[in-house]
Parts: structure tokens; C-alpha cells; sequence
């Protein structure tokens, strides 16, 4: 039971952590845009550490973490700027292909033949 709930947990942990982190990047400083974006680096980090759909799990929690706590108005799921969409969007297109990148290297590759015996069938 530990085995699948510790990488949920630790998932959970880092997107609060970089939530936290980029809130108070977002409060601190004036006309901070494109935030949502500094969410890919925990999002790849769990594709690595963990599964695609853990990942793509983060990824959607960053979306709705990236809408209430980084966009105005803050502290509420509604948009005053029509492009802030747009973040959102290519934020999830590109999470998505991160992580499918990162599941495609590193996928377990197939041992490479002996060179020995590739050149004898050649000749």
C-alpha cells in the first residue's frame, strides 16, 4: 500500500512546494506574467522520479494552482485577461509533450546486438 501512496504524496508536496514558492514570487513582485510556466520544472521532475500519469496528474493541479493562486484577480478561477487563457493552454500542451518526451527517453532500450555476429550474417 506505501509503494503507490508515497509517489502521490511526494507529487502532492512538490507542486504545493512551487506553488508556495511562485505565490510568493507573485506577491512580491510588481507585473511578474508567464509564472505558470516555471511549473514545467516540477512537473518533469515528477515524469522522471515517477509515472506519465502522475506527471499529467501535477500538470492539471499546476493548471488549476497556476489559475487561482499566480493570475488575476488572485485567489479566484476567474480570468480578467482573455491571454491568460492562452498561458494556461500552451502550458498544458507543452507539459504534455515534456512528458511524453521524457517517458520516451527513458524507456528501457532493447541490448544493442554483438558486432561479431551482425558483420558474420552480412557476409
Amino acid at each position: 500500500m506505501r509503494k503507490g501512496v508515497i509517489p502521490i504524496a511526494v507529487s502532492l508536496c512538490v507542486m504545493a512546494v512551487a506553488t508556495a514558492i511562485l505565490w510568493q514570487l507573485k506577491v512580491t513582485t510588481t507585473n511578474e506574467h508567464h509564472l505558470v510556466y516555471l511549473y514545467l520544472l516540477p512537473v518533469v521532475l515528477i515524469a522522471v522520479l515517477y509515472t506519465g500519469r502522475l506527471a499529467l496528474l501535477s500538470a492539471a493541479i499546476a493548471l488549476v494552482g497556476a489559475d487561482y493562486f499566480l493570475q488575476d484577480p488572485l485567489y479566484s478561477l476567474d480570468v480578467d485577461n482573455p491571454l491568460q487563457y492562452g498561458d494556461l493552454i500552451w502550458f498544458a500542451i507543452l507539459a504534455a509533450m515534456s512528458i511524453k518526451c521524457i517517458r520516451v527517453l527513458m524507456k528501457p532500450r532493447p541490448k544493442i546486438r554483438k558486432a561479431s555476429g551482425v558483420a558474420s550474417r552480412r557476409e
